[in-house]
């Protein structure tokens, strides 16, 4: 990969995105920026600005659309997610045989990992 200096911003989009994700049927934006480094009990770790504008349906056909912004710090050795902090929204629309669901609202992602 490209090193990146701090102050450094890219987008992952398109194919590359899915396979961020892990799933075909989810498509849209992530844009990172590298805000600087950070030590964390001896991990050097990068802190990332990270913004998701994320589209699609999932598993049990609802539509989907995130948007969330935050924080994501990665042990630059190992390459692990130590912590997620994430913010914004969420909307889901699904329409069936048995029902119908719509509705948007808050969603908070607060994960903190273990290497």
């Amino acid at each position: 990969k490209t090193p990146v200096a701090v102050g450094d911003s890219w987008e992952i989009k398109d194919k590359e995105l899915t396979e961020v994700l892990d799933d075909e049927k989810m498509g849209g934006t992530l844009t990172v920026k590298l805000t600087g480094l950070k030590e964390v009990e001896s991990r050097r770790c990068a802190v990332l600005w990270t913004d998701f504008n994320i589209k699609g349906e999932n598993e049990a056909g609802a539509e989907l659309a995130l948007k969330l912004s935050g924080e994501i710090l990665v042990w630059l050795d190992r390459g692990y997610i130590l912590g997620v902090s994430l913010k914004g929204t969420m909307s889901m629309k699904m329409k069936n045989d048995q029902m119908e669901v719509e509705g948007e609202g808050p969603v908070t992602m607060e994960v903190t990992g273990q290497p």
